[in-house]
């Protein structure tokens, strides 16, 4: 259960071109190349603007709070869209270096952060897919978890380890 001291952090940009609002988070699902090495997916349609950023959701975790004020590495990576799951990289990765906002928010007593992420250039693709995860060089415990939300079409996928891209039917939020 979230809980929250501050309105706002939550909230959507006005002017977002697709959202999955954060909604009802329950947990966090880790996108950290880190430890276990699990990447996460989502899926956006419909899109009638290119994407110059991305917000997302997250609490850092490792059995507890772990989060330490800073900058965090992400590669970002597009795929095209293969009827409905995760098709070819659309380009090659960006990495990107983000400061966390903390949110006044909590889940399971992990602060919850919001991630404004700026592209280093903008991405032209009506539908198609997104990975976003935490560059982890030291093996850090902790870990990404990228909070899930009851809006969106339960589309979104995982890959352990660089393996198989698995389809799963839940909903990350990210505007």
């Amino acid at each position: 259960m979230v809980t929250s001291d501050r309105s706002g952090e939550l909230d959507c940009a006005v002017n977002a071109i697709f959202s999955q609002a954060p909604v009802n988070p329950s947990t966090g699902y880790f996108s950290d190349a880190g430890g276990m090495v699990q990447s996460l997916f989502e899926n956006f349609y419909g899109l009638t603007e290119d994407i110059g950023g991305i917000t997302v959701w997250a609490i850092m975790w490792d059995a507890g709070n772990c989060y330490t004020p800073g900058t965090q590495d992400f590669e970002i990576t597009f795929y095209q869209d293969n009827a409905g799951t995760v098709g070819a990289m659309f380009q090659p990765p960006f990495n990107v270096t983000v400061t966390p906002t903390e949110t006044g928010s909590f889940l399971n007593g992990s602060s919850v952060l919001r991630y404004d992420i700026d592209l280093p250039s903008s991405i032209s693709l009506t539908n198609g897919w997104f990975s976003l995860v935490k560059l982890n060089p030291t093996n850090d415990p902790c870990t990404f978890g990228w909070l899930n939300t009851t809006v969106g079409d339960n589309k979104m996928a995982y890959t352990h380890a660089g393996g198989a891209i698995t389809p799963f039917i839940e909903n990350l939020h990210f505007v």
